[in-house]
């Protein structure tokens, strides 16, 4: 039958608690008491509800990848851990969640998984950040988007696209906050779900961020990266992608994305190093929105000022064939602030922060909800 889930359990509790559930949407499930009793159905099931206790012996029992999965725990049965996160992930894990909680949202989703088990989320608005050689400052400035977006009670993740940019954890001082970053997820597939990554993440002052560890770099899929930034967009407010110069990941990225900020110095030799950038965006992406439908994308140039600019901001965008947005703000602890770990724009009341503010209540960006 078509429309059967498959219950994967032999704890007591969750498996009645499961039987009610699904009686509930007139659904008959089929029962496996562990892995290997789930072989015969597994890819046949329109779900599988997974206990939280065997997600780590199904990823590694070598059942076929398929979406559709979510890994359930009881209200008392503890923390997941950060093992337990990453055996979700690598089964395909859309969700982990906890019951009775979120028996309604369990309830709607089985439902879904009827009709159409890939029908997408709400999406979040996505800014990619890129920057020029010479230091122009693209990572501090999307790591100060991210965190005053985040302060301001926008639900928002900040996206480290960059294996060889030493981490933007480090930029905010969470290199030792635990969570998965992107190395945990190279194994990862299928389709996965927002609730089964960004939970996952190390965070910096609450806010999540899935960045590259100091190690050499992992293998990464960019099939994997692009699964792993739609499901971090579906649902939410933001994210902001750190893109850096040449990453591998440039035309997934750009296929998600809703704005383009390009960071420069106002100098001859960083019109040039910006000119030879967009022109390799737009041979790799088109520099379009391919996802949302939308025309193509305008580059929004912010310039980082250093005392000695050489050319007018608006020539440099009109000569980019950009939209000029602003000026980052000069700060002079900046550097020394790094060095701490201190994160960008943490101060309500500096020039940064203010700026990002500015930038985020423009015309050019809207808050999903």
């Amino acid at each position: 039958m078509p429309n059967r889930p498959l219950l994967v359990t032999d704890d007591e509790w969750l498996l009645d608690h499961l039987l009610g559930v699904t009686a509930r949407l007139g659904l008959d499930p089929d029962v496996a008491p562990d892995p290997e009793g789930a072989r015969a159905r597994w890819s046949v099931a329109s779900a599988v509800l997974v206990d939280a206790r065997f997600a780590g012996r199904c990823a590694g029992a070598g059942l076929s990848h398929r979406s559709g999965i979510v890994v359930v725990q009881p209200d008392a049965g503890g923390e997941l851990g950060s093992d337990g996160w990453r055996a979700a992930l690598r089964l395909g894990a859309q969700e982990v969640v906890r019951l009775p909680e979120a028996d309604l949202w369990l309830g709607q989703w089985l439902q879904e998984q009827a009709v159409d088990p890939e029908l997408p989320g709400v999406g979040s608005r996505v800014v990619t950040v890129a920057g020029t050689p010479g230091g122009a400052g693209a990572s501090t400035l999307a790591g100060a988007l991210a965190g005053v977006a985040h302060r301001q009670g926008l639900d928002t993740v900040l996206v480290d696209a960059d294996p060889w940019g030493g981490g933007i954890d480090l930029l905010l001082g969470a290199e030792s906050a635990p969570g998965i970053r992107w190395r945990d997820l190279a194994d990862t597939a299928g389709r996965l779900a927002r609730g089964s990554v960004v939970p996952a993440l190390p965070t910096s002052d609450g806010l999540p961020v899935l960045a590259w560890d100091r190690a050499e770099p992992a293998e990464l899929d960019p099939d994997v990266y692009r699964a792993v930034l739609s499901a971090v967009r579906r649902g939410g407010d933001l994210v902001v992608v750190d893109l850096g110069r040449a990453s591998p990941f440039t035309e997934a990225t750009l296929g998600l994305t809703d704005e383009l900020w390009l960071v420069a110095l106002p100098r001859l030799r960083a019109v040039a190093a910006a000119g030879r950038l967009l022109a390799g965006l737009a041979g790799v992406a088109h520099l379009q929105s391919p996802a949302r439908g939308e025309p193509a994308l305008v580059p929004r140039l912010v310039v980082r000022s250093d005392g000695r600019d050489r050319l007018d901001p608006l020539d440099l965008a009109e000569a980019l064939g950009a939209r000029f947005v602003g000026a980052v703000p000069r700060e002079r602890r900046r550097a020394e602030d790094e060095e701490l770990g201190v994160p960008p724009a943490l101060a309500s009341h500096g020039g940064l922060a203010r700026f990002c503010r500015q930038l985020l209540a423009g015309p050019d960006h809207r808050r999903v909800s």
